[in-house]
């Protein structure tokens, strides 16, 4: 896919109207798999440690429990569906290591979601073939989830998820990524996405989508378009990253 459109649709934003999405394409990224990252997942967990949350605090910490809202408001319980974010960062403290998958490109967005408390995604280009939606489920959406059953992801219409066509990429915002889509050891050019909720932190998501693609420049990827998606026609808020207007 030689580029990408995503739109967040009318009945996505009634449910999570302060969610605010920001993306990059990167490109060439098979020069990161003899990369040595060991140094910055070593510098997420230390971060993470130095921010002072309490795993047994953690969900009425923000920005964990604005997002446990954006759960409850899509009708899922919040304790058993969590956010990827809170879900790495309660991993994270339990280990104390950012969780280490054997693909950089995945272990870099989950160092950045940790360092950063913000959920962080990607999807393959090569595997994503149509403009990307971000709307309510449907009974007729299909899900192979990367890890775990179809049936223990209910797609009701209150729950908000990425999707091509009836193809659903993302369960739950950013709760369970598609097995067909998701980034693997092969993947050479991929779409990363980092989200902020406006009403805790809205410049949160576009610093760290800087922060991993910095990373990922310095390791040879080269950069595609930079989008943020705009929602209620509100100006997107932005860091030094003028390009992410």
């Amino acid at each position: 896919m030689s580029h990408i459109t995503i739109e967040v649709s009318e009945s996505a934003r009634q449910i999570v109207p302060n969610l605010r999405v920001f993306g990059v394409v990167v490109r060439d990224l098979d020069g990161l798999r003899n990369a040595d990252i060991t140094v910055v997942l070593e510098a997420a967990t230390k971060s993470l440690a130095e921010a002072g949350f309490d795993p047994e605090l953690l969900a009425q910490s923000e920005p964990f429990r604005s997002w446990r809202n954006v759960f409850a408001a899509m009708g899922l319980q919040p304790s058993r569906f969590r956010s990827s974010v809170e879900a790495l960062v309660r991993r994270t403290l339990k280990t104390g290591m950012v969780p280490v998958t054997g693909i950089k490109a995945v272990d870099l967005y989950n160092a950045g979601s940790v360092w950063h408390q913000v959920p962080m995604g990607a999807y393959d280009l090569d595997r994503v073939s149509g403009p990307i939606m971000i709307r309510t489920a449907q009974p007729t959406d299909a899900f192979v989830p990367l890890g775990g059953a179809p049936e223990d992801f209910p797609l009701k219409e209150t729950v908000v998820v990425y999707a091509q066509d009836s193809q659903v990429l993302c369960f739950g915002v950013n709760h369970r990524d598609n097995l067909e889509t998701a980034i693997t050891q092969e993947t050479n050019d991929a779409v990363f996405f980092a989200e902020s909720l406006a009403d805790v932190d809205p410049l949160a998501a576009p610093r760290a989508l800087e922060w991993l693609a910095s990373l990922l420049f310095q390791m040879g990827a080269s950069r595609g378009a930079v989008f943020a998606v705009p929602v209620n026609g509100e100006p997107v808020p932005t860091t030094s990253w003028d390009e992410m207007v």
